[in-house]
C-alpha cells in the first residue's frame, strides 16, 4: 500500500453502500473541517478498470466534492496488502455506529464474499448468529416495515414482530399503529397473538376491558372514523383511546341528534307541502 495524491473525479464510490442514511448535519461538520484543515486521515482505495473505487472513507469523499477538493490524499491498496473486506469491516463497524438498516445492507454484502455461510460472517463482524440473522431479516421482510425501521419510525424489535405477521394487510394495519402509537415490541407481540388467535383487536383496547372489531381486510387501508362514521385512509386518522361506555354514549347521542334533525326537516317539509296545498 502507498500514499498518492488522486483526483477527486478519478475515484468512484462502493459499488455497495453500508451507510444506508448519511446524516447530512455529521457530513456537513466534515464538510467545514476538510475546508479548513485538509484530509488529514486518507481514503483507501484500490485500482479499477478508469481509476479508482473508495474501499474506506466514502463519507471523506462525499465531503470532499462538497469541499470542492479537486485532489485528496489516498492509501491505494495492492494486491499484497490485508483483504478489502477486513478495512471495510473496520471503516463501517468501528469509526461510526451504523443503524439497524445500514448494518443489514453492509452484512448482506460482507455475506456474498462469505459464500454465503452464515456462521462465517457471524465470526467476521464478532457478533451472534442472533445478531446477524436479525439483520439479514430485516432485508428479506416487509419494504415497508424497513423504510419505517430506516426512517426511525418504529424499533429493530418492532420490526422483527412486524415481519412474523403472514398477510401483508395485517402488516400494513399494525405496522400503521405501531409509528402513530410508539408500540414497543411486546405490544406488536400481543397484536400478533391476536391474529393468530384469529381475533384480532384495535391496539389498546384489551388494557380497557373490550374487543374492537377487526381491521377490514378486504380495504386494508379504509378505516371508519368514530364520530362521523365515514370511511377514510388510516392516514386521515389520528388513534385515539375510547372507553366502551363512553362510545356507546356518544353513538346513542349522535343517533338522538340525526333523528332530531331527521323529525324537523320532515316537520318543514310537512309544512311546505301544507303551504302548496292552500
Amino acid at each position: 500500500m502507498h500514499l498518492a495524491k488522486i483526483a477527486v473525479s478519478e475515484i468512484r464510490e462502493p459499488v455497495q453502500v453500508a451507510r444506508a442514511v448519511i446524516d447530512e448535519d455529521k457530513l456537513e461538520e466534515l464538510v467545514v473541517s476538510i475546508r479548513r484543515l485538509g484530509i488529514i486521515n486518507p481514503l483507501t482505495v484500490e485500482m479499477v478498470e478508469g481509476g479508482y473505487e473508495v474501499i474506506a472513507g466514502h463519507r471523506r469523499l462525499l465531503a470532499a466534492r462538497r469541499a470542492g477538493l479537486v485532489a485528496v490524499p489516498c492509501m491505494v491498496r495492492s494486491a499484497r496488502d490485508p483483504n478489502p473486506t477486513a478495512l471495510k469491516l473496520h471503516e463501517n463497524l468501528y469509526r461510526q455506529e451504523l443503524t439497524p438498516v445500514e448494518e443489514a445492507a453492509f452484512f448482506a454484502e460482507l455475506l456474498t464474499e462469505c459464500d454465503n455461510d452464515t456462521d462465517t460472517l457471524c465470526e467476521l463482524v464478532k457478533q451472534s448468529r442472533g445478531y446477524v440473522e436479525g439483520r439479514l431479516n430485516l432485508l428479506r421482510g416487509d419494504p415497508d416495515v424497513l423504510e419505517a425501521v430506516a426512517a426511525q419510525e418504529i424499533t429493530l424489535g418492532v420490526a422483527e414482530e412486524l415481519n412474523k405477521l403472514e398477510r401483508h394487510e395485517d402488516r400494513v394495519y399494525y405496522l400503521g399503529w405501531a409509528t402513530q402509537t410508539g408500540a414497543t415490541r411486546a405490544m406488536v407481540r400481543s397484536w400478533r397473538a391476536s391474529v393468530a388467535a384469529q381475533m384480532p383487536v384495535t391496539p389498546g383496547a384489551a388494557e380497557h376491558g373490550f374487543t374492537a372489531p377487526p381491521p377490514a381486510h378486504d380495504v386494508p387501508d379504509i378505516f371508519i372514523c368514530a364520530l362521523c362514521k365515514r370511511k377514510e385512509p388510516i392516514t386521515d386518522l389520528r388513534p385515539v383511546h375510547v372507553h366502551q361506555f363512553c362510545q356507546i354514549q356518544l353513538d346513542a347521542a349522535m343517533s338522538r341528534r340525526a333523528e332530531s334533525e331527521r323529525i324537523q326537516e320532515a316537520e318543514v317539509s310537512n309544512a311546505d307541502a301544507a303551504k302548496a296545498a292552500v
